[in-house]
């Protein structure tokens, strides 16, 4: 695949019909990605771009080129009443807010060895020796360090 062919495909497959989208602006911003492409390669990213309801019925259609898939969205468009319902505008948005807790790793010897080594450089530097010797503390110590 071109390069261009390759970047285009790539743009083509972030490309939605948005709620503000009408079928001319659809058509005027995917027709240059889909230049030089393959019809029966990019009809499943562009059925992807359209609601659930909608790309359903341009699918019965089957449209044999790209003039005629552009037709089909522009008539289902005008028979929803010139708009598309999308999914993200039947659902409500809802946002959860999940506490991160950091994991320690168990000791093992190979962690307890690296963890000395850890605490040597951060002596190297200057470490106090009554300050606590977490792996993060250590290491914030050594990244503050002049070298």
């Amino acid at each position: 695949m071109v390069g261009s062919n390759r970047a285009a495909l790539k743009s083509l497959m972030n490309e939605k019909f948005t709620e503000i989208d009408i079928p001319d602006t659809y058509a005027n911003r995917i027709r240059p990605l889909a230049q030089g492409l393959v019809f029966a390669d990019i009809l499943p990213y562009l059925y992807d771009h359209l609601p659930d309801n909608i790309e359903m019925k341009i699918r019965i259609t089957n449209p044999a080129n790209l003039d005629a898939f552009f037709d089909e969205v522009r008539n289902k468009w005008l028979e929803s009443g010139r708009k598309f319902e999308s999914l993200s505008s039947l659902q409500p948005h809802t946002s959860v807010n999940v506490p991160i807790q950091k994991q320690y790793i168990l000791p093992n010897p190979q962690n307890t060895e690296s963890h000395r080594y850890l605490e040597l450089i951060a002596e190297y530097f200057g470490y106090p020796d009554d300050h606590p010797r977490k792996p993060e503390d250590l290491f914030n110590f050594i990244g503050r360090a002049p070298f």
